[in-house]
């Protein structure tokens, strides 16, 4: 919070020794990186409870930040086209296999009752 402080103060004098860049601050986020997620569920819930009642800082931990990154990473890394061969196969054929299959169902429930 004191690094917000001094760049929302110094701002001016910052751009100013910077050549064509305009900026400007406006409720400066902050974040800290620290520690690892809690193991015992004790712990994690005061850790939860906590960050989420911090005002204008962001916590998150080195193995959040770890799995947020490899999401991201296999995220950009998938090909475009296994993307939509994989939407496109879902799309139709698996609404009419769910179809025959809950109207398999209904046949067997029918025949219980009956």
């Amino acid at each position: 919070m004191d690094q917000r402080y001094h760049l929302q103060r110094n701002i001016t004098m910052l751009l100013s020794n910077s050549s064509n860049v305009t900026a400007a601050t406006y409720a400066v986020g902050c974040i800290v990186v620290s520690g690892t997620t809690p193991p015992d569920d004790a712990k994690r819930k005061s850790f939860e409870l906590y960050r989420t009642n911090l005002s204008g800082v962001t916590v998150i931990t080195f193995d959040e930040l770890l799995d947020k990154l490899e999401a991201l990473h296999k995220f950009l890394a998938e090909s475009p086209l296994a993307v939509m061969d994989d939407r496109s196969s879902t799309d139709g054929n698996d609404t009419a296999v769910e179809d025959d299959d809950q109207e398999e169902d209904e046949d067997d429930d029918l025949e219980e009752n009956t």
